[in-house]
């Protein structure tokens, strides 16, 4: 009987233990973003800052001359 309710400890404990490590995955995948997810721009600032690559001003210069 003792043998029984240590083996049923243990179960559980390693039950919980994996169940929790499922949900630390699945929220460490939730949280990460796409990587073929777009980012928005304000084109307003593009002008100003210097770490805008050059294609992403004339990206929006040309939507800008669109309008």
């Amino acid at each position: 009987m003792d043998d029984a309710l240590t083996f049923l400890k243990e179960a559980a404990i390693l039950m919980v233990i994996v169940f929790g490590m499922l949900c630390l995955m699945a929220l460490c995948f939730w949280m990460y973003p796409t990587m073929t997810e777009m980012k928005k721009m304000d084109c307003a600032l593009v002008e100003f800052s210097p770490d805008i690559s050059t294609e992403i001003k004339d990206l929006c210069r040309k939507a800008r001359s669109k309008t």
